[in-house]
């Protein structure tokens, strides 16, 4: 039964405990090459989103414009409340602060956090046409006040 449809397609419907296990298992199972796989997979929804978002966009849209709008998508599908804390195109960085997740946070450096890195390093390296890497710049589990992945241009 189709209870939601996303442009044409049909939404897959998982819930947070069952992802959660899903992205666990790998980890537990395979471990660091786990965490590799769970970031890729994260990647490439990033990288869904935001050719998604460009092809809502008519005309010419910044960057900002892109990136905000695939954020909004992901927040619309429950993937929590992400926004552009740092947009340097120059540089190469970008910041995106997470308000709120759907995700338990256990560690720093959880299965979640992996899928999270690679789904904004999709999105930044979709919008901007070349590969970008990322890293956890602060972490309420590591005392900051709130959390910030930071996304930056491979060199």
């Amino acid at each position: 039964m189709r209870t939601r449809v996303e442009g044409e397609e049909p939404i897959l419907r998982i819930t947070i405990g069952a992802f959660t296990q899903m992205l666990e298992s790998l980890y537990r199972i395979f471990g660091s090459a786990g965490l590799s796989m769970i970031y890729v997979m994260g990647k490439e929804r990033g990288i869904y989103e935001a050719r998604m978002g460009l092809s809502e966009l008519e005309g010419e849209t910044s960057i900002r414009d892109v990136l905000e709008l695939a954020l909004k998508r992901a927040e619309r599908l429950g993937w929590g409340e992400m926004e552009v804390a740092e947009l340097d195109t120059i540089n190469g960085i970008v910041n995106i602060r997470i308000r709120r997740t759907p995700f338990p946070c256990r560690a720093p450096d959880a299965s979640h956090c992996y899928f999270y890195r690679g789904y904004l390093s999709g999105i930044i390296s979709e919008i901007l046409g070349e590969e970008m890497s990322c890293t956890l710049d602060k972490c309420l589990l590591q005392g900051d006040n709130e959390c910030i992945i930071k996304i930056f241009r491979t060199r």
